[in-house]
């Protein structure tokens, strides 16, 4: 997600499409913190003060209760010095920073670690926030508030929110204004989200309004009703109404008043972010490390897979102990549903000792799809559930599994356990009752048998599952009078 405008970036495949991605390998350094790791082409004492300003933001974050929770997986940065390092890697000709999730990892890409483009970093970091806080914000909302929370300060045991970030109130001065309407409806398509100077306006205009909504006296009050409300898929045009009661031309008279002020308001919170200080710890490897991250982000960017394919390809070749690249040209086969060439990538990935649950599973499954022995099957879903236990997909494809090879306790073991997770996955309620009956009923326990039958019953699909079912309950009633005929007395 793009932050402020720059100039024009190159297309991305231009430097991917030869083999070596990064600067000479001597000008790479990491540096990682709890919740961060750093590769960049600048200085260790630079490197250092740009973390710790990522390491204060997320202590803001979660110490503030503006979100109910911070992720707590670690984001990737990879930054650079100059602005000539960079464009090569810009995803937005008009962006100096973004924010992406892959399957790997999430990233924040910056053209520098200057101190006056630290917000630059936070507001990705919001954007990286909110993508896993289960909002679902319009762009200008997302972007608006991104600006917000990027201008967070603190010091003296006090963090002030909501100082304007540098450029934008002198945008709003010296541009003619988008109208309301075209501001909402802004996609990722238009091109005030494309074009450099419209995009400045975007942004200014964004933040101009999100500042209002949340921190003036008349808006701020009803703002997270009205966040949630839009979250839920609500229009902004239908939230404003519904929650202020104004439509979009009282909206923005407001606003042209509010921009007008000598002082805007700012919220003070109670907050020593010198708590957050934390000290770096040197990454090694930080060119493989870097090489990786960018290869990854190619291959995950329409524009440029092809290059980024080639790039995951020549890191495979150069490291060749690494199974970061097969991980990633897994997925990327996966993504175009060509699953035999997902399932090479992936078996040379665990051969190179993978530890990711999600490739391990994926290789059992291409597997299983393709014909392979039960045994190796069962063993790959085992070792994805040993890394993760609560792995509910792996734990339900080893029932189903273990079912079709007949072992039946393993299969009833499994899915017992899947059952337990029946109520956050009602789509699998009748295959996971229906095979737990038809386990027991093969391992004569009748009673067992009936109970997750007649769950079966109350969870059909169709007609052929209600004919299934039925003739699964008549054979366990014949096993069950067989098993009762069998255990009285001869007398």
């Amino acid at each position: 997600m793009p932050t402020n405008p720059c100039r024009r970036a190159l297309p991305f495949a231009l430097l991917l499409a030869t083999a070596g991605l990064a600067p000479a390998a001597d000008e790479w350094i990491g540096l990682a913190t709890p919740h961060f790791r750093l590769y960049t082409t600048s200085d260790p004492k630079t490197a250092a003060a740009a973390l710790q300003t990522f390491e204060s933001a997320r202590y803001f974050f979660e110490k503030s209760g503006i979100f109910h929770s911070v992720p707590s997986s670690v984001v990737q940065i990879v930054a650079f010095r100059s602005e000539q390092e960079y464009r090569a890697y810009g995803i937005n000709p008009g962006a100096c920073g973004y924010y992406q999730r892959t399957r790997r990892a999430d990233y924040i890409v910056m053209r520098d670690l200057a101190p006056e483009h630290h917000q630059i970093g936070v507001h990705e970091y919001t954007h990286f926030v909110f993508e896993h806080s289960g909002l679902t914000l319009p762009l200008w909302l997302n972007e608006g508030l991104a600006d917000l929370y990027s201008s967070v300060t603190g010091s003296q045991g006090h963090v002030v929110l909501g100082r304007a970030p540098f450029g934008r109130v002198y945008t709003l001065e010296k541009e003619s204004w988008i109208d309301l309407g075209t501001l909402l409806d802004v996609g990722r398509d238009s091109q005030y989200y494309s074009q450099s100077q419209k995009m400045l306006l975007f942004y200014a205009e964004s933040w101009a309004l999100t500042h209002m909504l949340a921190l003036s006296q008349d808006y701020a009050a009803a703002f997270p009703k009205f966040v949630e409300l839009i979250s839920s898929g609500v229009s902004a045009r239908e939230s404003l109404a519904k929650i202020y009661g104004k439509g979009p031309d009282q909206v923005m008279a407001d606003l042209r008043a509010y921009i007008s002020r000598r002082q805007l308001p700012t919220h003070v919170f109670d907050l020593d972010l010198a708590a957050a200080e934390v000290e770096p710890r040197p990454i090694a490897a930080p060119r493989e490390q870097a090489d990786l991250a960018l290869a990854d982000l190619a291959a995950f960017n329409p524009t440029a897979e092809a290059a980024g394919a080639a790039a995951l390809n020549s890191f495979s070749g150069r490291y060749p102990d690494s199974p970061e690249a097969e991980e990633s040209l897994g997925y990327l086969a996966l993504r175009h549903n060509r699953t035999e060439e997902a399932r090479l990538h992936f078996q040379k990935a665990v051969d190179r000792h993978s530890t990711a649950p999600d490739v391990i599973f994926y290789l059992a499954h291409l597997d299983a799809s393709a014909g392979a022995p039960p045994d190796r099957v069962i063993a790959l879903l085992n070792r994805a559930l040993e890394i993760n236990p609560g792995y509910y997909q792996a734990r339900l494809e080893l029932g189903l599994v273990a079912a079709r090879a007949k072992k039946f306790e393993l299969a009833a073991a499994a899915l017992t356990a899947a059952a337990q997770s029946g109520n956050e996955h009602p789509e699998h309620a009748y295959v996971v009752s229906y095979t737990l009956a038809y386990c027991y009923a093969q391992l004569h326990q009748p009673e067992r048998a009936f109970e997750y039958a007649e769950k079966a019953a109350h969870a059909l699909r169709n007609s052929q599952d209600e004919e299934q079912t039925a003739n699964l309950l008549r054979y366990i009633e014949r096993d069950r009078q067989r098993l009762s005929a069998a255990a009285r007395p001869i007398r």
